[in-house]
């Protein structure tokens, strides 16, 4: 994928994986690939006396493997269909690509997890809980909302930090290894 490429193309989508294990190039397949299915039957069905066309030009979802600098892409070149010289009938090119940062980032200590879990992250429910009611009207009912949403908001974060606190206690005992006709099952 050059920078000429980059340039040409209309339309540019970037995946960006969540926090997990996903190989390079797995987010990209996962919603590119339903993505590209949906947009080729809608391009052929937009104008059903003339039918578009979609057509992959260059898919790479392994650059690591490969040695390459670029990261895991698909170009996409979609016509519309429609009438000659119409911008319908002319090709567009779109960019799918993936931002896969799995491999550069380190996983944070239990222990820092549940710190973050305790302080930041209660706060975090309770404003995102609220928030909303700052942008309401001031109706009648407007307090009892207000009420119930805040208790319900509080019930949730001491559900999370007494979670979080078993968790650490758990984590804490010296528990050992399963023995080895467990470990098959689980």
């Amino acid at each position: 994928m050059t920078a000429t490429e980059i340039e040409k193309s209309r339309v540019g989508l970037l995946f960006i994986h969540g926090i997990g294990e996903q190989p390079e190039g797995q987010t990209l397949w996962t919603f590119g690939e339903p993505l590209i299915h949906w947009l080729r039957h809608w391009v052929q069905t937009i104008h059903p006396d003339l039918p578009g066309k979609l057509a992959i030009i260059e898919s790479i979802l392994n650059p690591k493997e490969r040695q390459l600098e670029q990261p895991a892409h698909a170009c996409v070149e979609v016509t519309c269909g429609g009438p000659e010289g119409s911008n319908l009938a002319t090709p567009h090119r779109w960019l799918l690509a993936e931002s896969w940062w799995g491999s550069e980032i380190q996983r944070p200590a239990f222990r820092q997890l549940a710190g973050w879990m305790l302080t930041t992250g209660t706060w975090m429910i309770i404003s995102h809980a609220l928030w909303p009611l700052r942008l309401q009207q001031r109706t009648p009912w407007f307090f009892v909302r207000c009420v119930f949403v805040t208790l319900l908001a509080l019930l949730v974060a001491l559900f999370t930090q007494v979670g979080v606190l078993l968790l650490s206690l758990l984590a804490a005992l010296p528990i050992p290894r399963l023995p080895k006709r467990f470990r098959r099952c689980c």
